[in-house]
């Protein structure tokens, strides 16, 4: 069982890696929180599995649940991102078409 110094430690980490998320967020950093994500996953990785007292239970359950919100918003981005590049293609194949209709109308 880990020391009250480094429960207290572990707490001041999470609520660090919380802090970062939440502001990368803030920032719609998007690289950002990938680069929180694999800080999290590495802490997550060396960390104890269960919480050492109270504190460190809500520090890791308060990251939980922001990093579930970041997952929904990722993936909110990724599909505004999706639906702007299925426009620009749609352009793209308007303006192929009709530029391919303009050089067949020259050649008769």
């Amino acid at each position: 069982m880990p020391s009250a110094a480094e429960t207290c430690d572990q707490v001041l980490r999470l609520r660090a890696l919380y802090d970062a998320l939440a502001d990368v967020l803030m920032r719609e950093d998007w690289p950002a929180v990938a680069d929180v994500d694999r800080d999290i996953a590495a802490y997550l990785g060396a960390a104890d599995s269960c919480p050492c007292d109270a504190r460190h239970a809500e520090a890791r359950l308060r990251l939980q649940v922001l990093h579930g919100q970041a997952r929904q918003r990722c993936a909110a981005e990724c599909e505004r991102l999706r639906s702007r590049l299925r426009d620009y293609l749609e352009r793209a194949e308007g303006r192929s078409a009709y530029q391919q209709s303009q050089l067949w109308g020259e050649g008769v």
